[in-house]
Parts: structure tokens; sequence; C-alpha cells
């Protein structure tokens, strides 16, 4: 009996602690349920947290492409410009060759100008032997009142001439004085051009640098989204940083097509420049031809009144004629007669020179003869102080040659 009352107990005990155990178990599996279901609640709230995830990194994808595309559009960009930049470099070089010959030639037309203030000494000296010759004359008994006022007109022709070929010698040295200056504007803006030039070349170069920098850093955005999907938590925190690095990147790119902008717009003004120091040695070089053109023409005016000088005084102021006749260089080398009277049959060229300059105008008119021959003339569209020139979508800015101070960049 005792023990089968101990084996009751025990049973009676065991079945207690099987309930305990039970109601334990009970209570665990409803701790566990609920578990579940809040983590079912997290798992579905992370999916949609990824899809969102996904969404973005495919625009940003899709950002990064066009971006892409951008910066080769703006390499290419960049490799245009630089080809123009040699371009001009090259043209610049020609001019200054340009400029160097013109300043000899300068030279060469200050030489001749020495050259005919001799002559005309020469031939002052001719005039009062011819002077001393007509009062030697004046006493012959068969020379007639006309013939004594024709001698008076042919000697203030005479002084004339010399008076002519002083004013010529003067204009001459002006024009090679203008010329000169000229010269050296054109030497100045050759400078100031090659200083923008090496300005350009630095700033490609630094556009190059900012370009590998942003290829560098679209490059670690890639990373960072790739290790954003392989990781699932604090994803919206590495979404903020991902949207801030894109932020960033686009501002870049924003910048590098501003700069970008900006170097095709000092480039073309940089070839308008170039353009108008070309028209400037064009305008010179005329001017050069036309020089050289009246000083042939002087010269053989000179080489002329030397022949007729040589002869003898019978033969040069006294002649059995009836006729005098003084003639002008014409525009196309015609020569009219100004006077009809009967005395001589000497054609003397009379050089009444006349110089007209205007340079507030802009414009230069040469020596020229009494029936108002225009051996050269310098007429540009601007004049040579200021020069206009022309930016793309911007009004026209007047550039001053003086004074033209140079371009500083960002």
């Amino acid at each position: 009996m005792a023990d089968l009352t101990a084996w009751k107990i025990r049973n009676e005990f065991d079945i207690t602690e099987l309930k305990r155990k039970l109601l334990e178990i009970c209570h665990e599996l409803q701790q566990k349920k609920s578990t579940i279901e809040i983590l079912q609640k997290r798992l579905a709230a992370e999916r949609t947290e990824k899809l969102n995830l996904q969404i973005d990194l495919d625009t940003a994808k899709t950002e990064s492409k066009d971006n892409k595309f951008q910066i080769e559009a703006t390499t290419n960009a960049f490799k245009l410009c630089e080809e123009k930049l040699k371009s001009s470099l090259a043209t610049s070089i020609r001019d200054k060759l340009q400029m160097e010959a013109t300043l000899k030639i300068n030279d060469t037309l200050r030489e001749q100008a020495g050259a005919m203030q001799a002559e005309i000494t020469t031939l002052q000296n001719k005039v009062e032997d011819l002077e001393r010759q007509l009062r030697l004359n004046m006493s012959s008994k068969d020379l007639s009142s006309a013939k004594q006022f024709k001698t008076h007109a042919l000697l203030e022709t005479l002084m004339t001439q010399i008076q002519s070929l002083e004013k010529d010698r003067q204009s001459s040295e002006k024009l090679t004085a203008f010329a000169i200056e000229l010269g050296k504007r054109n030497k100045v803006l050759f400078e100031q051009s090659a200083v923008i030039l090496k300005e350009n070349e630095v700033q490609k170069d630094l556009l190059s640098k900012q370009v590998v920098a942003l290829s560098s850093e679209n490059d670690l955005l890639k990373e960072q989204v790739r290790l954003a999907q392989q990781s699932t938590p604090n994803t919206s925190e590495k979404s903020e940083d991902m949207m801030d690095i894109m932020k960033e990147w686009q501002n870049s790119v924003k910048e590098m097509k501003e700069r970008a902008i900006e170097e095709a717009k000092e480039t073309e003004r940089l070839q308008s420049t170039l353009k108008n120091v070309v028209a400037e040695h064009f305008h010179l070089q005329n001017l050069e031809s036309s020089d050289h053109k009246r000083i042939r023409e002087l010269e053989t005016i000179l080489e002329e009144e030397k022949d007729q000088a040589k002869k003898p005084p019978s033969e040069n102021i006294y002649q059995q004629t009836d006729k005098l006749e003084v003639v002008e260089i014409g525009c196309g080398s015609e020569a009219k007669p100004l006077h009809n009277n009967e005395s001589q049959t000497d054609l003397l060229y009379h050089c009444t020179v006349e110089i007209q300059t205007d340079l507030d105008q802009g414009s230069i008119n040469l020596p020229n003869y009494e029936n108002k021959m225009v051996l050269s003339e310098y007429n540009p569209d601007s004049p040579p102080e200021k020069m206009v020139v022309s930016e793309s979508g911007h009004s026209e800015t007047d550039i001053d040659f003086y004074d033209m101070p140079t371009q500083k960049r960002m």
C-alpha cells in the first residue's frame, strides 16, 4: 500500500509538473507568435524600402549615363577649342613676321626721304644758278617784255616745286612715323594675344583635371551604390548620402559646362581680335605700296629735272618758239597743259604737293598733286585707336589698342 501511495503521489507530481511545462510552452508559443507577426511586418516594410531603393538606383544609373554623355561632349568641345587655339597661334606668328617686314620697309622709306631732302637741296642750288643766269640774260637787248614775264612765271613755278618737294618730304616723315606707331600697336596686341593663349592653355589643363576628378567621383558613386545594394541596414542614411553625392556631382558638371561656355566665348573674342590685327596689316601694306609708287614718281620727276638742268641755259630758258606749257602729273601718268604761252617747248613738271591728315576720322590722304591725284588712301572701317569686336550673343565692345588690359580668368 505504501508503494502504491508513493507511486500515486509521484504520478500526481509528474502530472502537475507536466501541466506547468505545458503552460510554459503555450505561453512561449504565444510570445513567439507575436514576435513572428512583428518580424513579418518588419520584413514587409524592408521589402517596400528595398523596392524604393531599387527604383532610386535605376534613376541614378540613368542620370549617370546622361552625365557620361555630357562629359564626352564637353571633352570633344575642349579638343575643338585646342585645335582653334593652335591655328590662332600660327596666324599670330605670321602676323609678327609681317610686322617685322613692315618695320624694315619703314626704315627704307625713311632713308629714301633723306635722299629726297638731298635732291631738294640740289634743286635749290640749280634754281639759284638759273636766277643768276636770268639776271645776266635780262641785260640782253633781245629780251622782250613778254619773255621777261614768262621767265618770272617759270621761276615762280620752280620755287613752287621746291616748296612742294619740301612738303612732300615732311608728309613722308609723318607717314613713316604713323606706320611705326601702328607697328608698335600691332606688336603690343600680338604680345597680349600670346598671353591670352597661354591663359587658355592653363585653363584647358585645369578643366581636363576637373574632368578626370569628376570621372573618379562617378566611379566612387557607383561603388557606394553597389555597397548600398549589398547591405540592408541603415539604408535610409546611405540613400541620403548617395543623393548628396549625386547633387554635388551634378553641381560640378554644371560648373564645368559654364566654364566651357566661357572658354568658347574667350576663344571667339581672341579670333576676332586677331582678324582685326590682320586687317590693320593689310591696310598698312596698301599704304606702303602706295608710298612706293609715289616715291617712284617723284624720282622720275627729279631725274627729268636733272636732265633739264644739264642743258645749257640758252636751251632751258630761252627757245625760239612761242609756246610754254607747264604740265602736271596725272593719275594715269597723263600730262595736261596748264598754261599756253608762246615762248618755250620745255615741259616742266609742277609738283605742288599737298598732305591732308585726318587721324580723328581714321583716314589719311597721302601727298597728292595739283590735279588732286591721290596716290594712297588709308580709310579702314574703324579708327586705328579703336577697333570694334563683336561677341556672339553680346553687344559690340570697343577695344582700345593703346591700353588693352590682359584678360584674367577664374
